[in-house]
């Protein structure tokens, strides 16, 4: 397996969790959600996530619908993840980069087409580039439930 960043951090809450002590848990999506969320079991109930893709089952928004459309078609089987739908969007903004230039297709072209444009909408979910090379500043915060399962979180007062 690629990325193990989930074992120190299932390794802290479980220790904590063995002391009897009850604090906030609050980590980034970089160590590996769904890793995370197997290792820790029951013990990840109130663990909290945060993201830089929307809800990945969240058919409200156009891009998770297309997302889960193109994940159907390709394996019915899969589960839709986090992982995956920033994968879909990557993809989604490579062909859009690459459409855009056209038969002139280089890498100054499509860094120029990232770089030059206000924002590169993909099915709503709008793209900006600037100096910090992120398409996205969005953050979706998640916790992991009693179930074992993401829950995507509004605000942190309900939990």
């Amino acid at each position: 397996e690629y990325n193990r960043q989930y074992e120190p951090v299932a390794a802290l809450v479980e220790l904590a969790r063995s002391t009897g002590t009850s604090p906030v848990f609050l980590t980034v999506s970089f160590v590996g959600s769904n890793a995370l969320a197997n290792e820790l079991g029951t013990d990840g109930a109130g663990v909290y996530v945060t993201q830089v893709v929307p809800f990945p089952t969240d058919t409200s928004l156009p891009i998770v619908s297309a997302y889960l459309q193109a994940l159907s078609a390709y394996d019915r089987f899969s589960d839709p993840g986090f992982v995956s739908l920033e994968g879909y969007l990557a993809g989604r903004l490579a062909i859009e980069g690459l459409q855009r230039c056209g038969r002139d297709v280089d890498r100054a072209c499509f860094l120029n087409i990232l770089n030059s444009t206000d924002e590169i909408d993909i099915e709503g979910f709008p793209l900006r580039f600037g100096d910090d090379n992120q398409g996205s500043d969005q953050v979706f915060i998640t916790v992991i439930g009693e179930d074992g399962e993401y829950h995507p979180v509004t605000t942190l007062s309900d939990n």
